[in-house]
Order: C-alpha cells, then structure tokens, then sequence
C-alpha cells in the first residue's frame, strides 16, 4: 500500500510540474488517462491529503493560485540533488514510466546497483538504534577478509555502488563497499552520533567517496573541449563548479574541490575533453599518469 502511495505521489507533482500550472480537474483528467488510477476518479479529499503527505515526506509544496485555482509545485528545485529524499523521489517516478509501460522492457536497459539487500537492512537498522556493528570485509587488494567492529555513521552511493561509512576504534571513519561485506552482526553495545554531523559538509569538498586530509581543497580549474562544456552545464561535476570564460573551441570552469583519486580518475575518464589548467602539480599528476599508461601500449 505504501509503496502504491509513493507512486501516487511521485505521479502528482511530476504531473503537475511538467505542465506548470493545472486545474484539479485537468488533473482528474490526467489521473485517469494514467495505469495508477485504475479508472477511478481522483478525489478532491485524496489530493488534498496526497498535497499534505508530500510535503511532509518530500518537503515539495503544491500550492493553488486564488485567481484561477490552478494548482503549481512552488519549491521542487530546491530540494537538494544529493539528498535522500530527491533521490527517492526521482526512483519512484521513474518507476512509474517504467510500469505504465512495461511492454518496453525488452527496449529499455538498466544497469545494476552493487550492493546486498539483507546487508544493507541490517546496516539502516543498525544506524536506527546506533548500535555498534561486527562486519566481514574482503578488500579488493587484500588477500583474505578481515573483520571490524564499527560504527555505522552513514551510507554513500557513488556510480551505482553503495558505501557504508563507519568510525573504527581509533576515530577513523572508513569507507567499506557494500558488496564487499561477507558478513555483518549487529552488537548490543551502542555508540552516541553526534548530533551535529552532517554528512553533506564532511563531503563538501569531495569528488565520490574518498576524503583524504593529505589532499586539501583547492581551486581547480579545467578546460572543457568539444561537446563537453554542454556535460559540464547539464550535470555539473561539483557544487562549486563556475563557469568562467572560453571561446567557441572551448570553456573554462573553476572548482574549489580536494583533487583526490576519485576526481583524477573522472578527469581521465574524460580524455582529451578534459583538461587540468590550474594546479599545475595536478596537471603534471595526470600527465604522468597518461606517460605511464601509454608505455604499457
């Protein structure tokens, strides 16, 4: 029933957000041209409570306007890209198009998450209660796995893989891949989350997962070649991102970011298309890293 809920909801402010404005009756209308209605008529009871569910659990205000009585969505670009909430919301209403169409799945390809399900339930439980947690984790460079007990300050996703984030016994806060944990208890003994943590200020700085006090931030500044300016506006690469000059050949933009492994590896993921100007010790990195690379060819 919930997850029906939620698709409703996702329906009525993706509805009401791609037209703009709407009438409760042309909203009606579009209800019932979609598979959630079932054929039956939408309410005015029903969306009105749908209005108040949404904001409470997504933050998103539908408002009406007093001259026509048309229905709006006022704040939907203001929920943070990174949050929990727009990325919940965004899944579910893909989920939508996906099952008001699902004679296309042989037409429509999706890739998958890493990650274990069960593991992953004992995690956001374990965070719940801040209970500390016993897991078994096999690294990629290491041998065999090795058990921790931590705990679980919080979860990360980064390019469809889930990370989970727990304080070890000397204050470091590791990074573990989800897919990669064998195992995972739950222990009686509880740990205090500071109130104050945020998580998107701990990654402020950061390009994906690794945050390394070696590596401070700085002001970076790449130049953008061919098609790339365009991948660059549509989704920038960090909220710091200013665009700050160019020709027609090419655009500059600026970061404040830490140039950590993550974001090298994105650079030269990138090519020719993405070039380091500023700092230069980042730019004879990648150069070194590019000189190594081609010897092996």
């Amino acid at each position: 029933m919930k997850t029906n809920l939620f698709r409703n909801y996702a329906w009525l402010v993706e509805t009401i957000a791609e037209s703009k404005k709407l009438t409760f009756e042309e909203i009606n209308d579009q209800w019932l041209d979609s598979e959630l209605s079932e054929g039956i008529e939408l309410s005015k009871s029903t969306f009105h409570r749908w209005r108040v569910d949404i904001n409470k659990i997504f933050a998103i205000d539908i408002e009406c306007e007093p001259r026509t009585y048309k229905y709006y969505v006022r704040n939907f670009d203001e929920l943070d890209s990174h949050s929990m909430k727009r990325w919940m919301f965004q899944v579910i209403a893909f989920g939508n198009t996906l099952i008001d169409n699902v004679g296309l799945h042989k037409r429509i390809i999706m890739e998958n998450i890493a990650s274990k399900q069960k593991i992953v339930e004992k995690l956001v439980k374990a965070m719940r209660q801040n209970r500390k947690a016993l897991i078994v984790h096999q690294r990629h460079e290491s041998e065999e796995p090795k058990e921790s007990i931590i705990e679980p300050h919080f979860i990360k996703m980064y390019r469809l893989r889930l990370y989970l984030f727990g304080r070890l016994s000397d204050g470091y806060l590791c990074p573990f891949g989800i897919e990669r944990i064998k195992k995972m208890k739950i222990l009686k003994e509880s740990f205090v989350m500071p109130e104050s943590f945020d998580v998107r200020e701990y990654f402020k700085d950061c390009f994906g997962i690794v945050k390394d006090k070696r590596t401070p931030a700085e002001r970076v500044v790449l130049r953008a070649i061919d098609t790339e300016p365009k991948y660059l506006r549509d989704l920038p690469l960090h909220h710091s991102q200013k665009e700050i000059g160019g020709n027609q050949e090419y655009r500059d933009f600026e970061y404040y970011i830490s140039p950590t492994k993550d974001f090298i590896g994105h650079i030269l993921s990138r090519g020719g298309r993405l070039i380091v100007l500023q700092p230069r010790h980042l730019a004879e990195n990648i150069k070194k890293i590019l000189l190594d690379a081609a010897e092996k060819y």
